[in-house]
């Protein structure tokens, strides 16, 4: 995963003398320096136009999108690190699908390798056409393969895809417990979680640094242009279906769909589509 200890000087480096190196066991307390950022939009600014000189490396490309709706999770920044030769059988267009539905389909055939449609319907409670329409759009973009009329199995684009490295950043000015929380909530759908936090506004104590790494979250410190990790986020392997809704949109968007919070799914939305969730959060999409 991400090598978060060159950070600053890959962002740029601090005008100020500088935070001490906070990823040493022994550096508990770092001291506060003036306040750089008005508004929490003001960093997140920053941080959306540095994530490819953050995450990025020879032969991997880098897709960012803010705000994407994950039901009740809405991270600031998704990250979505690929490699570059990871989308030679993928149909990129602008119909490039990633629903709620395709995103269960998704990730019931990656994780099987292949399904008998009928089974999976009724696991799902979708309707045969319904069933059929959106897997018909995933071979379409060389996500999955027709074995026999019934059955459907994963493409090695769809394994690559689903390989995609996933971050997620929640960004605060100072409320570092509400973040936090926050953050700790991306884990069923990404890699890595971080928070980020104006370095000249936030002490990062020992209860602090303590309260992260029980999380496995970790810290970036926004210090003007640079950004310096405090802390590394624990690298964990996320499968669900909420994680197959993230690669799906981060591929949707390199296909230049845009991605925005249009479409919410009631209360009344089949039960399936909650148990199946570990947190419980396809209530909306």
């Amino acid at each position: 995963m991400i090598d978060f200890s060159v950070l600053s000087t890959v962002v740029g480096q601090s005008d100020d003398s500088g935070l001490p190196d906070s990823t040493s066991e022994n550096s508990s307390v770092l001291p506060s320096i003036r306040g750089r950022y008005r508004f929490e939009r003001d960093m997140l600014e920053i941080l959306a136009s540095s994530t490819s000189a953050l995450f990025g490396r020879p032969t991997f490309g880098v897709t960012t999108l803010r705000e994407p709706n994950f039901g009740a999770c809405i991270p600031d920044l998704l990250v979505g690190v690929w490699a570059l030769d990871s989308t030679s059988g993928v149909s990129l267009s602008p119909r490039f699908p990633y629903g709620l539905v395709d995103s269960f389909l998704a990730h019931f055939v990656a994780s099987a390798g292949e399904i008998e449609i009928d089974s999976v319907r009724l696991q799902l409670g979708l309707t045969t056409n319904a069933t059929v329409q959106s897997l018909t759009k995933l071979q379409r973009h060389g996500l999955v393969d027709w074995v026999y009329a019934d059955v459907v199995a994963s493409t090695h684009a769809i394994t690559a895809l689903m390989n995609t490295e996933i971050i997620a950043i929640e960004a605060k000015l100072t409320r570092w417990r509400e973040a936090l929380e926050q953050a700790a909530s991306y884990k069923s759908f990404c890699d890595q979680s971080y928070v980020a936090l104006d370095a000249g506004q936030i002490r990062v104590t020992e209860t602090l640094i303590s309260e992260f790494r029980s999380a496995g979250v970790g810290l970036l410190l926004c210090d003007g242009h640079a950004i310096r990790c405090a802390i590394t986020a624990v690298t964990h392997s996320a499968r669900s279906p909420q994680r197959a809704r993230a690669a799906l949109k981060l591929a949707a968007s390199r296909a230049g769909v845009k991605i925005g919070r249009s479409w919410q799914v009631s209360g009344s939305a089949h039960p399936c589509f909650k148990c199946l969730e570990p947190s419980g959060l396809v209530a909306k999409v």
